[in-house]
């Protein structure tokens, strides 16, 4: 989900509390990623971004290494799979 996405009246921009995201079903809040679905939405090029989900933030900030080196390979996959798409 990118900023864009959010329905006004669901989230407003200056209400962005993060005890908020689990009610809204946002799983993961990625500004850079943001920026470059508005560049390629303005400029007309195909942009795409693979985010894993490491910890619940919530609950807690630590991250599971194996959860982490899984995630980096299924990152890999998505990716060189979109790839072969274009």
């Amino acid at each position: 989900m990118y900023f864009d996405q959010f329905l006004k009246e669901a989230c407003p921009p200056l209400d962005l509390e993060w005890r908020k995201y689990p009610r809204l079903k946002i799983l993961n809040f990625e500004m850079e990623a943001g920026t470059l679905f508005k560049m390629g939405l303005v400029y007309g090029f195909a942009a795409g971004c693979v985010c894993a989900v490491l910890a619940k933030r919530l609950v807690a900030e630590s991250v599971d290494l194996v959860v982490k080196q899984q995630a980096e390979r299924n990152a890999v996959r998505v990716v060189l799979g979109a790839l072969q798409s274009l």
